[in-house]
Parts: structure tokens; sequence; C-alpha cells
């Protein structure tokens, strides 16, 4: 009772129940809970674009051997068919 006397008067009581507040407290709990999981997915795909960029590097890497490769292969030819 002295406490509500005391209380100053321009303070209203709360608009949300207590069923209200336990849901809005779940929702603050719960974001930071969502904000790791979003971090995590983050985490995710700049992991798998790491990995494409590797491949298309290997591919490419790859590409430039079979290149060389057979440029090699025209040049023993002709130099053989030229020997012969």
């Amino acid at each position: 009772m002295r406490a509500k006397m005391e209380r100053p008067p321009h303070i209203a009581s709360p608009s949300v129940g207590g069923a209200g507040l336990a849901q809005i407290a779940g929702m603050v709990m719960g974001q930071g809970d969502l904000q790791d999981l979003i971090d995590g997915l983050r985490g995710i795909s700049a992991s798998h674009d790491r990995c494409a960029l590797m491949r298309e590097t290997e591919m490419a890497v790859r590409k430039k051997e079979v290149e060389v490769t057979r440029d090699h292969e025209k040049k023993l030819l002709e130099e053989r068919r030229v020997h012969e």
C-alpha cells in the first residue's frame, strides 16, 4: 500500500500482461540463438564460396596443363614429320 502511494503519478501501469512479457522475453532470448544460427550459415556460405573458387582455380590450372601438353605433343609430332 505504501509503495502505491510513493509511486510517481506519471508512471503508467504496464499494458502488457505477464504472458505477453514472457513471450517478449522468449523472443529476446531466442534472438541470440538466431544470431548464432545466422552466423553459422554465413560461415558455411563463405566456406562453400572458398571451395568453389578453389575448384575453379584448379580446373583452370588443369586446363592450362592440358594445353601445354597438347602444344608439346604437336611440336614433337611436327619434329618427327620433318625428320622423316
